[in-house]
């Protein structure tokens, strides 16, 4: 079966860049559709996972590869924020932190909000790591270096910015 999409608005689309997905629940059997989507005369590749404004997902809406990918580049930035400032000031250190690391962490966090202890975890592993290179504070709890820091954790700050 075909489905065409036509011109609308005068707006003309680059069937090259245009994919299909079937979006469905994580439990159900997907079964394999017999639908064709096409742009003209060009057949739409049908994908898996999609990056759409930078979060990516897959087609059960489940955004454990946005996860592993923005940890990974949240804990290779506080690698190289740690390199590059000197100062080992904590009040610098956690500026540096908010304006370069966390800007990673919660960029459309009402999007992709995990609700697994896995993925929540994952997230906020990346402040417990850089909180904990900190002089004076590697044997302090993680919650005593939050509130002696006067920070929050990644996850209430996540709830703060959904209620925003």
């Amino acid at each position: 079966m075909r489905y065409r999409v036509y011109r609308h608005w005068q707006l003309t689309l680059s069937p090259t860049k245009c994919t299909a997905m079937h979006l469905s629940p994580a439990q159900s059997v997907i079964k394999p559709l017999n639908y064709c989507y096409c742009i003209g005369d060009v057949d739409l590749p049908f994908i898996d996972t999609c990056t759409d404004l930078g979060v990516t997902y897959n087609r059960s809406l489940n955004y454990a590869a946005h996860i592993n990918n923005i940890a990974a580049k949240a804990s290779l930035r506080v690698k190289l924020v740690l390199k590059c400032f000197q100062t080992r000031d904590a009040a610098v250190l956690m500026k540096a932190f908010v304006t370069f690391v966390c800007s990673i962490l919660e960029y459309a966090s009402a999007v992709w909000n995990p609700h697994y202890k896995c993925e929540i975890e994952k997230v906020e592993l990346v402040q417990r790591r850089f909180t904990n290179k900190h002089a004076g504070y590697r044997k302090l709890s993680y919650e005593h270096r939050l509130a002696r820091l006067n920070i929050d954790s990644m996850q209430v700050r996540r709830m703060r910015a959904d209620l925003i």
